[in-house]
Order: C-alpha cells, then structure tokens, then sequence
C-alpha cells in the first residue's frame, strides 16, 4: 500500500495502526454512508449523533474546564464513544466547519476501529499505518464523497463548503489531494 503521489512533509502524528489505503477508507466511508442511508447529500450532524445512538454509540459532552483546552474531542473506539467539550459541541450545533470536520474526524476512529496500543518508545510507521491520517482522511471522504465531487461538479473550494458546510481549510486541503492524485 502506498499513499501514491501525494509528497507529505511532516510525520506521522498519530499511533500506529494496521495500513488502510485512500481507496479503502475511501469504500469504508461510503459504505457507512450507504448504512446511514446518507447518499451523497449533506447531512446533519446532530441528527445523525441521534441515529447513531441508536446503535450504541454514545456521544458525550462535557463541560470545557473538565476537557483539556488544547483538545477539540476524543474518541474511545473500544467503548463506541464520542467525547466533546461544550466549545465543540456548541460550534457544531451551530454549523461550524471545523467542528463538524472534528466530528467527523473522531467518528472516523470508531468506524476504522482504531485501538491504543501501549509500547516503549516511539514506533515510526508510515501515513497510511497512522490513526490520525486516517481518521482525516475518512473524514474528508465521508463529509466530502468524491462521487459527489465528480458528479455535482464542486470543483471550487466555494462550492465545496456551500454543498457540504465544510471549513475553507478542508475544502482546499480536499481538492488540493483529489487534484494531486489527478481524480477530479
């Protein structure tokens, strides 16, 4: 598995976690939608928090001194778990793009089943085995479906953060990759 053309400067942030190519968070991603019956419109997050629950995940939100500041959510993959501070929760509701990237984000490690696994010293891993890369790029495939891209022809940043409510930085970050890797 490679990350194909795509020249990543920094290293990978997250743990280790076993390799998941762009292709195959790409079909995970759209098959959650297809579960979700989501198709390729836009959709409401905290309605889909409601639906979600329904299949036990639980989704809580605690008070912003008791979350640390620097942090905007956590997943617990292993308890079907979404935590927010009020800030996030409250930007979400609210429709902001960032937190709505976030959301998508965390629920992108519950999804891929990402686990903490404990060891001694740092373990160097590639992009496609980091858990952070993946949770974004599950995000930028589930809110942003390349599909929906092709076919609605959102080839602006403009266009993509009018259809999908993403922030100015995904949008660009999103076309940015698909163009990279010549798929629009």
């Amino acid at each position: 598995m490679s990350q194909g053309s795509i020249k990543l400067k920094k290293k990978p942030t997250g743990c280790r976690v076993n390799p998941v190519s762009t292709e195959a968070v790409r079909k995970i991603a759209m098959v959650f939608r297809g579960l979700l019956d989501l198709g390729l419109e836009r959709f409401d997050p905290l309605r889909l928090m409601d639906e979600l629950a329904e299949y036990d995940v639980e989704f809580i939100i605690l008070e912003d001194d008791q979350f640390p500041e620097t942090d905007e959510a956590l997943c617990i993959p292993e308890d079907r778990c979404i935590v927010f501070p009020m800030r996030t929760f409250t930007k979400l509701a609210n429709g902001d793009g960032r937190a709505l990237f976030t959301f998508a984000h965390e629920l992108g490690h519950l999804v891929l089943q990402h686990r903490v696994v404990l060891s001694r010293g740092v373990v160097e891993h590639e992009f496609f085995e980091d858990s952070e890369w993946q949770a974004n790029c599950f995000a930028a495939e589930f809110l942003m479906p390349l599909e929906a891209i092709r076919s609605k022809q959102l080839l602006t940043k403009q266009q993509l953060i009018a259809e999908y409510g993403v922030s100015y930085k995904a949008a660009t970050k999103r076309l940015s990759i698909l163009r990279e890797k010549n798929e629009i």
